[in-house]
């Protein structure tokens, strides 16, 4: 398309603004051109002269301000319809207590009132994470060593990995900059990433967890690559859409909540992935000094 581009204003095809996309080095790259004429001071044309702007950046933040416009609109909609639907699981779950009470322990009617209030549970833990999402509970920013945080988290989720054979991989920046968190909330951000990626491991395979201080914004970085079956292109712009889901027994608000607490803590996700190769979730922070207590 350069090349094209080029041989179009050479034979003084001009224009301004144009968006178009690029490969490099097997990455696809937003850039915007403009061309013009290159002329000397008797006005005799010496060539075209092309301006290219990288717009990876634009785009991001284009992307992350169009997602907190859509998860601000549907979390008013999710606290309206989790409200509702609590009231009535409240009734539910009183009158099933008082209907146990009538049968005999060895009562085959004990099973289906244990299954009820299984699925009342179930609903009652889809309402929370409802509720959650459309109103974060206000972090408690503490100063915190992001690595700790990570070692605590991957304790908690030995035994998932253990049941599917997946070897966690750890590789951590000494020199780390520290991090303003509320450490339960983003260990809820990285178990929901983590989850995701051990469920996407078919038989046996690996998570790394990398931290790192990115080059360019001086955040505080932590790629979470897994060796599972990757995202298809098409669905990646929707993993963070709430109730959005390719799971059989998924809700679709765990990727939404992290991403909400994210916003929260001013920091931002991003993904790659490869189909059949694996999938990065990249989360960065910002340093503690540019995170106010509030």
């Amino acid at each position: 398309p350069i090349r094209e581009m080029l041989d179009n204003a050479l034979h003084g095809e001009l224009f301004q603004n144009k968006e178009m996309t690029i490969d490099i080095n097997h990455r696809q790259v937003p850039v915007l051109i403009s061309t013009s004429a290159l002329v000397n001071n008797l006005n005799e044309e010496l060539g075209t002269l092309v301006l290219m702007s990288d717009l990876t950046e634009t785009k991001k933040l284009e992307e992350q301000v169009r997602r907190a416009d859509k998860l601000a609109i549907i979390g008013e909609l999710a606290a309206g319809v989790a409200h509702e639907v609590r009231n009535p699981l409240t009734a539910i779950t009183g009158y099933l207590q008082l209907l146990g009470m009538d049968f005999a322990l060895d009562d085959p009617r004990r099973e289906f009132t244990n299954i009820i209030s299984t699925e009342v549970s179930r609903l009652n833990h889809l309402i929370d994470q409802l509720l959650y999402f459309s109103r974060p509970l206000p972090p408690h920013f503490i100063k915190t060593n992001l690595n700790k945080v990570l070692s605590e988290t991957l304790l908690l989720l030995n035994n998932p990995g253990i049941r599917k054979n997946v070897t966690f991989i750890t590789d951590f920046c000494s020199d780390l900059p520290p991090v303003k968190i509320d450490a339960g909330q983003f260990k809820q951000v990285l178990i929901n990433i983590i989850l995701n990626g051990i469920q996407a491991i078919e038989n046996e395979g690996s998570i790394t967890i990398k931290t790192y201080k990115d080059p360019d914004t001086g955040y505080a970085s932590v790629d979470i690559t897994d060796t599972g079956t990757g995202i298809p292109p098409e669905n990646i712009p929707r993993i963070f859409d709430p109730f959005y889901t390719s799971k059989e027994k998924g809700t679709g608000l765990g990727l939404a909540v992290a991403d909400k607490i994210m916003e929260v803590h001013r920091g931002y996700i991003e993904v790659s992935s490869e189909p059949n190769e694996g999938t990065c979730f990249t989360i960065y922070l910002p340093p503690s000094l540019e995170v106010s207590d509030e």
